[in-house]
């Protein structure tokens, strides 16, 4: 019978309603990825009006239907609770804007999609596809940042070396391939 439901009317599970861990990543994820756009210039605003561009940026984001089940009445309280991090997230990002000399100079980055992106590993090509978050550049220094693993290329070649901070290692040597 369950081989009849699966194979032959090709029944499946429904998709719950309730928010997963990474509905929160991902919607947390689009708010940096727009308040840091250069078109916005959110960054160069005052930073009273951060809670007024957030709202704006949950307003954008609630016509998205990937993001639908984030909006539900059943999410309400959640909801709230996401949009005072979002606010927290802003304002840590404007903060650090103005403190720092690295400024961001690419958002989600594809790689090896359109492009082959290859790696050479012990005589062997692995093709890589990825999404790189975000770069920030100063001079001519650049610093590869992963919102979900929190991570930016920091390390060392011993990380490396023992298999430590390895996506964001990966990341580095696909947009240095990229600028090439």
């Amino acid at each position: 019978f369950k081989h009849f439901i699966a194979y032959g009317l090709k029944l499946t599970e429904s998709k719950t309603a309730d928010l997963q861990a990474f509905d929160i990543g991902n919607l947390l994820h689009k708010v940096a990825e727009v308040f840091l756009r250069p078109q916005n210039n959110f960054c160069l605003r005052d930073k009273a009006e951060i809670p007024q561009i957030v709202e704006g940026i949950f307003d954008d984001i609630k016509k998205e239907a990937n993001f639908a089940k984030v909006f539900l009445a059943k999410n309400k309280f959640s909801l709230q609770i996401l949009r005072a991090e979002a606010l927290r997230l802003c304002t840590y990002l404007f903060e650090t804007y103005h403190k720092s000399n690295f400024k961001p100079k690419f958002l989600e980055v594809y790689f090896g999609a359109n492009q082959t992106f290859n790696l050479r590993v012990l005589d062997k090509d692995f093709s890589l596809v990825g999404i790189v978050d975000r770069v920030d550049t100063y001079q001519n220094n650049a610093v590869v940042i992963d919102y979900k693993t929190g991570s930016s290329i920091a390390g060392n070649e011993s990380e490396l070396f023992y298999g430590e901070k390895l996506q964001i290692f990966v990341y580095a040597k696909a947009i240095a391939s990229l600028q090439n």
